[in-house]
């Protein structure tokens, strides 16, 4: 067996109950069983220098460099007890057979990791309204000044660089469902596919209205209800006779008469559904 081990980031990181970072987790990248490892608290001969997080404990570990940013904590407890913190980086492990051709694995696991961290990512923003995906423009966030400038010198080369008192601002955040081990769990194990469309519709009109474009918040909460409704009645008319189905979805096609036939059917779980959008 060859046993790999290798890390990804998962900017902007996630916001997580601190006892998440004593488990571990089962998924499958590409087309290996793999475990995933949060970060740590600390470890040993790791100072837990301003409150950030350190590497799994896998064997033996070095000291994490500055490079090496796995997140923070950001509330604590009772005698400074760490509950809550922000996971920015996730370690993983897999034992390969010998038989497997090592290069092809390694390419094929690199190759996969976005599209894992982007399935996981959605479950995680729908299950917990975290706004973990850029929809719509945002303005990047950088700390100090993002225009350095500098002179020149008669020769082309860079004269000592101008500095500026930089004021940073920043907002509360909002208050959200911290990941649980059991959720993790969930999510990374339904890493194969992302929700279905209705759920990431809805995920991106909470991050728009969030961000003030009420426009394509509402535009993408239609559609997803729309969706919705469509879903709800394909399965209502599953068993009705094709011409008496067809005929009822031809004069039914805008979502307002999709809701009333729904109604008519029986299902007013339509109402709750179309109601609670529009609020």
């Amino acid at each position: 067996m060859t046993r790999l081990e290798w890390w990804h980031g998962v900017e902007p990181g996630f916001v997580a109950h601190s006892v998440l970072l004593e488990e571990t987790f089962a998924t499958r990248i590409a087309t290996y069983d793999a475990t995933v490892h949060p970060p740590s608290i600390s470890a040993p001969g790791i100072p837990n220098a301003g409150g950030l997080l350190t590497p799994p404990r896998i064997g033996e570990r070095p000291a994490a460099t500055p490079e090496d940013y796995w997140g923070e904590i950001h509330q604590f407890g009772a005698d400074k007890v760490p509950v809550g913190v922000i996971v920015r980086q996730l370690a993983f492990t897999a034992e390969l057979a010998d038989e497997v051709d090592l290069s092809e694995a390694v390419v094929s696991i690199v190759g996969a990791m976005d599209e894992w961290w982007e399935n996981v990512r959605a479950w995680l923003e729908v299950t917990t309204g975290q706004h973990l995906t850029q929809v719509g423009h945002q303005d990047v966030e950088v700390i100090g000044n993002k225009t350095p400038i500098w002179p020149l010198k008669d020769d082309g080369t860079y004269g000592k660089k101008f500095n500026f008192d930089v004021t940073i601002a920043g907002a509360m955040p909002r208050r959200v469902r911290g990941v649980s081990a059991d959720l993790l769990r969930e999510c990374v194990l339904r890493s194969s596919d992302g929700p279905p469309l209705a759920w990431t519709l809805l995920r991106d009109a909470s991050s728009l209205h969030h961000v003030g474009q009420y426009r394509r918040a509402v535009i993408d909460a239609a559609t997803a209800a729309e969706l919705g409704v469509t879903k709800m009645l394909d399965i209502r008319l599953n068993d009705v006779e094709e011409q008496v189905r067809a005929a009822l979805l031809k004069a039914h096609t805008m979502l307002g008469r999709k809701k009333a036939l729904l109604a008519a059917l029986g299902l007013p779980a339509a109402n709750a559904l179309t109601g609670r959008l529009g609020k």
